[in-house]
């Protein structure tokens, strides 16, 4: 009658399963038991709009977790509540376990790295919203080592990239800063018509070192902008004031 039960329940379209009771509860066999019964269950989400991984999450049953997403890799890009995926979950939090899950996570399912939320925030937003500097730092080098820097330049639904978000943290953290001026466009308004520029000078603390990489490149000066023949070249390197 089991599985009998188990068809019945993973028809309804957002029902609590005995899976969702068991990720909730941490008893790892009896959810295995039913994922390898039916495994869809594992992608369900209750009438909270929360999947089992995401339940196991919330109350730190780790084992359960990793038996879940060893079993599919692809529910890590599962999205719950809000868009939430298990990557933003864990990039939320700043604990060292949800850290090496952040690991585990993106070495299992590297795709799930350009997964965006309800809100189109990328992981990165997300650690950086909840002021996670660690989880930021193993993002960027992830990001850098893959050739994935463009998406340091997404912008969430108020089109905030990444620099506008770390430019606007109640305490600004002139590294991360520093980090994404160097591969961010720092002349990106969002949508209010605001650069990261102007965002952080609202900031008290005005640290001038930041600000000044937040400012647009100079412009050289139109002498080394034109293309002259070689005649006009000489007589400006004579005459030029």
């Amino acid at each position: 009658e089991e599985p009998e039960l188990l068809d019945r329940l993973s028809k309804h379209p957002f029902p609590t399963t005995p899976l969702h009771i068991a990720a909730t509860a941490g008893k790892t066999e009896v959810a295995m038991e039913m994922v390898i019964l039916k495994p869809s269950l594992a992608r369900k989400l209750n009438p909270k709009g929360y999947n089992p991984v995401h339940l196991a999450l919330q109350h730190q049953h780790y084992n359960i977790v990793r038996a879940l997403i060893s079993h599919d890799p692809k529910l890590i890009r599962v999205p719950g509540r809000g868009g939430i995926t298990p990557l933003h979950y864990v990039a939320e939090k700043k604990g060292d376990d949800e850290l090496e899950l952040l690991v585990e996570f993106l070495c299992t399912c590297e795709s799930s790295i350009e997964d965006l939320t309800s809100q189109c925030e990328t992981v990165v937003h997300v650690a950086l919203k909840n002021d996670n500097l660690k989880a930021f730092e193993f993002l960027f080098g992830w990001l850098k080592q893959f050739h994935l820097m463009r998406i340091l330049r997404w912008k969430d639904k108020d089109g905030n990239t990444a620099l506008h978000i770390a430019a606007k943290a109640r305490q600004p953290q002139p590294k991360i800063i520093k980090l994404l001026s160097q591969w961010t466009d720092v002349q990106a308004k969002n949508s209010l018509g605001e650069t990261a520029l102007e965002i952080f000078q609202v900031n008290p603390r005005n640290d001038q070192d930041v600000m000044e990489r937040l400012r647009p490149p100079r412009l050289l000066p139109r002498f080394f902008y034109a293309a002259p023949s070689l005649p006009q070249i000489i007589n400006r390197l004579i005459f030029h004031d």
